[in-house]
């Protein structure tokens, strides 16, 4: 089985104790860590992120902005330099369960028809975050955005649309 290597994208803004989280997670996340490079883009904070990466993560590539490109520009900048077979673009507010880079790097290898793909999200709490949705349905709008959501609050299409499943 191929053993792709991937490159952790994390765009930070003075989120300095959520990034050390998430850059803790990544630890676990991967079997092999020399499957994983880990880029943090700092979009120009001003709360000791830079200092945090450099002194706690060495091991990080710490691309330090001097001002904030917002998220998708931060991701681009570190987009541009990218020679592994992966990009996973993180938030510095998540953090990876361990081996979930791993279950994604497989699936992605046992699967080289897909070009992009995308983790179940979970709250703090454990429940699925909704991050995706299908394609709307006039029954999926009507159950969403009137109150026939609240009345039946385990309807099918809202189901349908949210990827309940």
């Amino acid at each position: 089985m191929k053993v792709s290597h991937v490159s952790v994208i994390v765009v930070n803004w003075n989120a300095q104790d959520d990034l050390h989280t998430c850059l803790l997670s990544l630890g676990a996340a991967c079997r092999y860590q020399n499957r994983l490079r880990i880029i943090v883009v700092d979009n120009a904070s001003t709360d000791g992120s830079q200092e945090m990466v450099k002194r706690d993560f060495p091991a990080v590539i710490l691309l330090e902005q001097q001002t904030n490109l917002g998220f998708s520009g931060g991701n681009n900048v570190a987009l541009a330099t990218l020679t592994d077979d992966y990009a996973f673009l993180l938030n510095s507010d998540a953090t990876v369960p361990p081996g979930g880079l791993d279950l994604l790097l497989d699936w992605a290898d046992a699967h080289p028809d897909v070009g992009l793909v995308g983790p179940r999200v979970l709250n703090p709490n454990g429940t699925l975050q909704f991050s995706c949705r299908r394609w709307p349905t006039a029954a999926a709008g009507l159950f969403r955005n009137v109150f026939l959501g609240k009345v039946f609050p385990k309807n099918q299409p809202a189901a349908d649309y949210l990827m309940r499943d």
